[in-house]
């Protein structure tokens, strides 16, 4: 060890720097966005693009029609299926359709599609 003008401690370059073999190294990878804050719960990720104030609602139907029948295959599960299998009765229990015109021309006079 040499010592600098100050009494500081400081070793060669190859002491400082000298590879081991068997050190044992641990290394924790974290996210940082993911971390607990100490009061409350993990904090959640900010939304990001156009639509992140958007709400995403799914349309739910009374019946449902099987989608093998939509296909126009036969339904192999038809004792156990939770779908509807009678093309005939789905269509008379559905909801009306949007109609002739596209519902984003009504509003603004202009259609993207």
């Amino acid at each position: 060890m040499d010592f600098d003008n100050e009494g500081h401690k400081f070793g060669s370059y190859e002491d400082t720097y000298k590879f081991n073999p068997k050190a044992k190294i641990s290394i924790e990878l974290s996210d940082p966005l993911e971390k607990e804050v100490e009061d409350g719960p993990p904090r959640k990720k900010n939304k990001r693009g156009q639509n992140k104030g958007r709400k995403f609602k799914p349309i739910i139907e009374a019946t449902r029609l099987c989608p093998r029948v939509a296909d126009g295959s036969t339904c192999p599960n038809q004792a156990t299926c939770n779908h509807e299998h009678d093309l005939s009765k789905y269509l008379l229990e559905k909801p009306a359709d949007i109609g002739s015109e596209c519902p984003v021309f009504q509003a603004t006079g202009s259609c993207p599609s």
